[in-house]
């Protein structure tokens, strides 16, 4: 199950948006259902194994139909669902641990039926904080932390919906350092409405604490999410690549504070949107690169 709004900002389980985007009218139920429309998709896989401990090689021939529906916008958001089929095509020429065929290389049984069920529970999950954020700075001045506590369900979602579990404490601290990350410039971020939430009784750790001493607080999340950052790369074991990207990170979070006081907001645009996108390309480009290198 997936939820989907017009903009593309990934923060769920399977594929959960949300966005700011110009409200849509308000639909009926039957309307939305209507403005629909179904998910189709196939292709057709060919995948061989050969193995020198085995006498022959294995085949498989498979068709994968992805079937679904999305219903249409109601209030910028989006209701989808699908299920992967998939067949063999032709005889089982391959060993798939169950049918007996053990002259020939493993392929998993590739025919089977997908709806991952623990992605499928965790969605309503990841939609609730979503919605649930909007409200935050009207109790308490700790929203910066539930805004990263949304973004953070994203590498745990993706993970959960192509294994099928969690398993590994890989996707947790990937989730820890996007929370901590997004929460410490989330407030650096609400140092600018330090006015504005004060004469409306809005709440943040700014407004609370004021922009000093809120500056220290994000420093604080920041040193702890590249602490988190440091311990994701020692489990992982993912090499140089991944190393220089961890480097990378820890100056770019460094020169970003470097650019913000107390008394001089003017350089927060700098600090909040250009150094957090390089952050966001450094980790994707090394991390990314150093999974793959490891793979050959």
């Amino acid at each position: 199950m997936r939820f989907l709004s017009k903009q593309g900002a990934s923060v769920s389980v399977l594929a959960l948006l949300c966005s700011t985007a110009a409200a849509h009218a308000e639909l009926p139920l039957a309307g939305i259902i209507a403005q629909g429309r179904p998910v189709i998709d196939l292709r057709a896989r060919y995948e061989t194994v050969t193995d020198n401990s085995k006498t022959l090689d294995a085949n498989a021939n498979t068709i994968r139909a992805r079937l679904g529906y999305d219903t249409g916008y109601w209030n910028n958001f989006q209701l989808g669902f699908d299920f992967d089929q998939i067949w063999t095509v032709g005889g089982a020429t391959y060993n798939s641990t169950r049918n007996g065929k053990t002259a020939y290389p493993t392929i998993a049984d590739p025919s089977m039926t997908v709806l991952n069920r623990l992605t499928l529970i965790l969605a309503p999950v990841a939609l609730g904080c979503v919605l649930l954020y909007s409200f935050t700075k009207r109790w308490t001045q700790f929203s910066h932390l539930v805004l990263g506590a949304c973004l953070s369900i994203a590498p745990t979602g993706a993970w959960i919906a192509v294994r099928g579990e969690i398993g590994s404490p890989v996707p947790l601290l990937l989730s820890l350092v996007v929370l901590l990350w997004t929460a410490g410039f989330d407030v650096l971020y609400a140092c600018q409405d330090y006015d504005f939430d004060r004469s409306e009784g809005l709440k943040s750790i700014p407004a609370r604490f004021g922009v000093a001493r809120a500056l220290w607080i994000a420093r604080g999340l920041h040193a702890a999410a590249f602490l988190a950052l440091v311990w994701l790369f020692v489990i992982t074991r993912l090499g140089p690549v991944a190393f220089a990207g961890v480097i990378a990170t820890g100056a770019l979070l460094v020169y970003q504070h470097r650019l913000v006081r107390a008394g001089d907001l003017s350089r927060l645009n700098a600090a909040f949107f250009t150094t957090n996108a390089f952050v966001s390309v450094i980790l994707l480009a090394t991390f990314g690169s150093a999974v793959f290198l490891n793979r050959q």
